[in-house]
């Protein structure tokens, strides 16, 4: 009577993975709608703005699907390319060469941005 061996060890790594992606990323929202979450972000001016998280809940208990994603999960709005987005991309890419290096005033920092997007309190330079 041979065990199923590899059934065994498959399952222990699958648990295994689970465990740590729990421990590291945490878990997701249960349930069946989305959950919204508000919370202040550092803008490139320096400046803090409230901005909104919308998660999708997970009603499997487990973690989240941004936290899936980035473990190597297979997401179909991921795998397509998307022309706004691509668009944006180029838009930014071509205004790269344009951008400099705009330091606050007491030195404590610096932050790669455009001249119109640096503020007055600090100080641009290419």
């Amino acid at each position: 009577m041979a065990r199923p061996f590899f059934t065994y060890w498959i399952t222990f790594v699958h648990l295994l993975i689970t465990i740590l992606a729990v421990t590291i990323y945490g878990i997701a929202p249960v349930g069946f709608s989305q959950h919204e979450t508000v919370d202040s972000v550092l803008r490139n001016k320096g400046v803090y703005e409230n901005v909104k998280f919308v998660q999708q809940q997970n009603f499997w208990v487990g973690p989240s699907s941004e936290a899936l994603i980035h473990l190597g999960a297979k997401f179909s709005p991921c795998m397509r390319q998307d022309e706004e987005i691509h668009k944006l991309i180029q838009e930014k890419r071509s205004r790269e060469g344009e951008s400099g290096c705009c330091v606050r005033n007491d030195r404590s920092g610096c932050l790669q941005t455009s001249q119109e997007d640096c503020s007055v309190c600090h100080h641009f330079t290419l």
